[in-house]
């Protein structure tokens, strides 16, 4: 039951766009994850969000009551211009329910290989589209609608994956979202890696090529 606890709680994470940070070398953030320190490499072109983007950042998190936040990255260039055009950009979550519990990633990987069908069934329970679009309408005081879904993508060495296509409409504007989720184990802790983009054709498969790269990476630097 706490597998699926964690499961439903990162397919969570991964409809949803925190934490302690600090910076280290160039590229590298530290997160803070229950006590631990584990580096994390930002991908090039991403930047911690500032201004109006850290409040939408904030306010979105709060949205999220199973997960914490420990980090959001948007486009360096979209941020330095101020266009809050929404494109690429980066959240990285932990389930509370495994705060103080140590995972390695081996057993995560097993015990998803035992039974990947009740993984599907955690992500179909926690992704419900009309109650993220409640969830952001509250948030923002407007009227947003939520389509689409995620679903299963598979593992590797590194992690499971999720993929998906998110469609939000509200204030007369139509965003079509790409997305996908790497969980992963780092330190005997749960992250949540979620890669955000536009959507279109190839775009899923893009996201899904991005996530596997952040989540390499972030195993390497630790």
């Amino acid at each position: 039951m706490m597998f699926k606890r964690v499961m439903l709680g990162l397919a969570v994470a991964a409809t949803l766009a925190g934490g302690s940070v600090k910076a280290a070398e160039p590229n590298i953030i530290v997160l803070n994850v229950s006590g631990e320190s584990i580096r994390f490499p930002v991908p090039k072109g991403l930047c911690p969000a500032t201004g109006l983007y850290a409040e939408v950042a904030d306010k979105v998190a709060r949205l999220d009551d199973v997960n914490d936040t420990l980090l959001t990255l948007y486009s360096c260039s979209d941020m330095a211009a101020k266009t809050f055009d929404l494109g690429n950009y980066l959240i990285v979550k932990a389930p509370k329910s495994m705060a103080n519990q140590n995972l390695p990633l081996s057993t995560l990987l097993d015990a998803y290989r035992q039974s990947p069908e009740m993984f599907g069934e955690a992500v179909d329970q926690a992704v419900d589209t009309k109650e993220l679009g409640k969830d952001f309408s509250e948030a923002f005081d407007e009227k947003i609608t939520v389509g689409g879904g995620i679903k299963v993508a598979g593992a590797d060495a590194g992690g499971i994956y999720l993929v998906g296509a998110i469609e939000m409409e509200g204030g007369g504007r139509t965003t079509e979202t790409s997305l996908a989720t790497g969980v992963t184990s780092v330190k005997g802790k749960i992250l949540g890696i979620n890669l955000y983009g536009p959507g279109g054709d190839g775009e899923v498969a893009k996201r899904l090529r991005e996530t596997k790269a952040a989540v390499a990476a972030t195993l390497a630097a630790n």
